[in-house]
Order: structure tokens, then sequence, then C-alpha cells
């Protein structure tokens, strides 16, 4: 959770600039982006489809119109990828790649699940009653117990004190706990 005593946090939520299902979309994101006063940008890439010509496009135009040099790139769904098939590590690096490619200087690239983060939240502050989702939960927190799924090792500030909770661990694993330290950091 985002803790801060001396800022409120207002969230502005676009919709993605790749949807062939509502055309004005895209409008609607661009918009947002050069008439909104805002401190910080985040951008979510889905981890699922990073490769697309309006994500490309899309980058191009906030690199031109934003009002903040405080920009964080989120990769979400890492919780998809299949050892063995996709790589974390080089959808980073590629990335990187691509947003050095179309200007963004030291991008701050953030990788997580939402969805693990979402899971592990909603036990910690509420209890989760459904089976299915507590066994979904129970798995995930597993699976990024493993060096592979660990997505805190690609950040470069760390949480320091000690995780007792194990849903606890699986908001640091996932990066989600990471990601609002470099929220509150900016």
């Amino acid at each position: 959770m985002l803790k801060n005593d001396d800022y409120s946090y207002c969230l502005i939520d676009t919709p993605g600039v790749n949807s062939s299902l509502r055309s004005n979309d895209k409008s609607i994101t661009e918009k947002k982006i050069k008439e909104e006063d805002y401190d910080i940008l985040l951008y979510v890439l889905n981890a699922e489809n990073m490769s697309s010509t309006d994500n490309f496009n899309h980058l191009n135009y906030i690199l031109q119109n934003k009002k903040s040099n405080n920009i964080i790139f989120v990769i979400n769904k890492l919780d998809s990828f299949r050892k063995g098939e996709d790589s974390i590590e080089d959808s980073i690096k590629n990335v990187k790649k691509e947003l050095l490619k179309v200007g963004f200087e030291n991008p701050i690239i953030c990788p997580i699940s939402a969805h693990a983060g979402f899971l592990a939240k909603q036990h910690l502050y509420s209890g989760i009653q459904d089976e299915d989702m507590l066994d979904e939960l129970l798995e995930l927190e597993r699976k990024f117990k493993k060096e592979y799924w660990n997505l805190s090792k690609y950040y470069d500030n760390n949480i320091t004190e000690l995780q007792n909770n194990k849903y606890e661990t699986l908001l640091i694993n996932s990066g989600i706990r990471l990601l609002e330290q470099k929220i509150l950091e900016m």
C-alpha cells in the first residue's frame, strides 16, 4: 500500500492504445497525456504483447508531449510466461533497447505481476473466501519463491525489513511493493 503522509495520490487510468475494439481510446489517452497535470506517468506494457507498432508510435507521442520526466515503464503479466519458452530477463532487455531507440534516456523499467499482487493484497487486507482464488494465490506464492520468477532481482531498490508473512513476500517477489516504493521515491 502506498503510504506517504505528505502527499495524496490521484490516479488517472487511461485506455490502452492498441485496442481495435474502441477507436477513440487512443485519442482519449493522448488528450490526458497532453492536458492533465501529473507528476509521474506509469506506462504499462502487456508482457504478452509488447512489440506492437501502436506501442512504438505511442511511446514517440509520450516522448514529445510528456509533462513530467518521471516516467516508469511497467511490464505486467509476467506470471503468464513459461519457463523454457519465455525469458523475463530478455524481455526487460528488449523493452529497454526499444525505449532507448525511441529516445528515453535511462528508462526506469519495473517488471510486475499485478494479478499476484492483487490476490496477495486481497488476502492480507480482507481475506479470500473463494476456493479457486485461494488455490491460485497459493500457486502464485510458490511460483514467485523460485529464482526464475522472483522479479525483485530486477529492481535497484530493496526492501530491507524482514518479511515474516509469505503474502508480503509475494508482494515483493511479484514486483508490486518495489514498484510502490519506486513511486514514493519520485
